[in-house]
C-alpha cells in the first residue's frame, strides 16, 4: 500500500504554485511592496508580485483519487468541534483560518492541517482540501513534490521579472515559508518566542550536534545528575520542571523541518498533549518530551517514504 501511495504522479496532474520570495511583499496586505509590481505570470497564470517562485503541487481531486485508488474505505474527521458540533476552526494573528484533521488510510491515522487566506472563497472547502493534501503527505502522497520543493528554495528566479535570488550555502538548512505576524509576547519569555513561535534564526554555531541535542531531550526521563535531579525536584505546576531551552529549540527545528506553520505549532502541541498550550513557556520537561517524540515519529516517517523514493527511482 505505501509503494501505491508514493508513486509520482504523471505530469498532467501537476500544477505550479507560486510562493512569494520578498518579504517585505509577504507582509504587506496587498502582497506587493514598493519595490515590486504584480502581473499576470505566464508560468502559473496567478496575478501575483513578480517577486515569486514556483513549486510542482498536486490538487485536492487528485490526491483524492489516489487514496481512493489505495484505500476505498479511507477517511478523516476534524480532531476537534465548535460548539455547534461542526469541525473547529481557528483564526490566525494575520488572519489565516485553520483547521487540524485526521486521516485514516489502511486503518493508519495521521495528523494534518490546512490552512486558507481569510478572504478566500468557499473558505470551508479549501480547508478541507487543504488539509487532506497536508495530511496525505504524511502517507508518502506527492512527497517526491514536497522534497523537491525544500530544494528549489535555494537558488530561485522571481519569474516575471527574472531576478535572481542568490541562492543559500549548501551548508544552510532549509526553512520552511512562514507566517511574519507579529508574536503575543504577553507572558512569553524572550526564549521561547525564538525557539517555538518564530522560524529557526539561530545561526548553527548555536546549536550543539543534532544527536546530543535529541540525547539531551531524554535526558529528564533519567536525571543522573545531581543538577538534574534538584531540576527535577523544582516541580512547577504540571508537575514537572520546566522545559529546558534545549528542549524547546528541539521542538523548534523538528517543526521546521515537518513545515509546521507558526500559526500552527500551538494547536499540534494541544492536540498531542490533550491540553490547550499556548507558547513553549507552558510546557515541562516530560510534557516536551512527549512532543519530540510525535514529532521524531512523523520527521521519520517523511524522511522513509523519501529514502524508499529515492531508492525505487535511482536506477532511471
Amino acid at each position: 500500500m505505501s509503494n501505491a501511495l508514493r508513486a509520482p504522479f504523471d505530469p498532467d496532474f501537476i500544477s505550479k504554485l507560486p510562493r512569494i520570495t520578498c518579504g517585505d511583499c509577504r507582509k504587506s496586505q496587498g502582497k506587493v511592496c514598493p519595490k515590486h509590481r504584480k502581473s499576470e505570470c505566464t508560468v502559473c497564470g496567478n496575478y501575483v508580485t513578480g517577486a515569486h517562485m514556483h513549486l510542482d503541487y498536486v490538487g485536492h481531486a487528485a490526491v483524492t483519487n489516489r487514496l481512493l485508488l489505495v484505500d476505498p474505505g479511507w477517511s478523516w474527521e476534524p480532531v476537534a468541534l465548535d460548539a455547534e458540533g461542526l469541525p473547529k476552526i481557528s483564526k490566525s494573528p494575520d488572519g489565516q483560518y485553520i483547521m487540524w484533521i485526521k486521516l485514516v488510510v489502511g486503518g493508519v491515522t495521521r495528523l494534518g492541517v490546512g490552512s486558507v487566506n481569510s478572504d478566500a472563497a468557499d473558505l470551508h472547502k479549501q480547508l478541507i482540501s487543504d488539509a487532506i493534501r497536508n495530511a496525505a503527505i504524511r502517507f508518502g502522497v506527492a512527497l517526491d513534490l514536497w522534497s523537491k520543493s525544500d530544494k528549489l528554495e535555494s537558488p530561485s528566479v522571481d519569474h516575471c521579472e527574472s531576478r535572481v535570488v542568490t541562492p543559500k550555502p549548501a551548508s544552510a538548512r532549509v526553512q520552511p515559508e512562514r507566517t511574519t505576524s507579529p508574536v503575543p509576547t504577553s507572558g512569553v519569555v524572550a526564549e521561547d518566542a525564538v525557539t517555538w513561535m518564530e522560524p529557526d534564526t539561530h545561526d548553527d554555531e548555536d546549536y550543539d550536534d543534532y544527536d546530543t541535542e535529541i540525547a539531551e531531550v531524554y535526558v529528564a526521563e533519567e536525571p543522573h545528575t545531581q543538577v538534574q535531579a534538584q531540576r527535577n525536584a523544582a516541580a512547577d505546576t504540571r508537575g514537572g520542571a520546566p522545559a529546558a531551552i534545549a528542549q524547546k529549540r528541539t521542538i523548534g527545528r523538528l517543526m521546521d523541518e515537518l513545515q509546521i506553520s507558526v500559526d500552527a505549532r500551538a494547536g499540534y502541541v494541544s492536540h498531542v498533549l490533550g491540553r490547550k498550550v499556548a507558547s513553549a513557556s507552558e510546557l515541562s520537561r516530560a510534557e516536551a518530551i512527549t512532543v519530540v517524540r510525535h514529532l521524531v515519529a512523523d520527521k521519520e516517517s517523511l524522511d522513509g517514504a523519501a529514502a524508499s523514493l529515492e531508492g525505487d527511482f535511482a536506477g532511471i
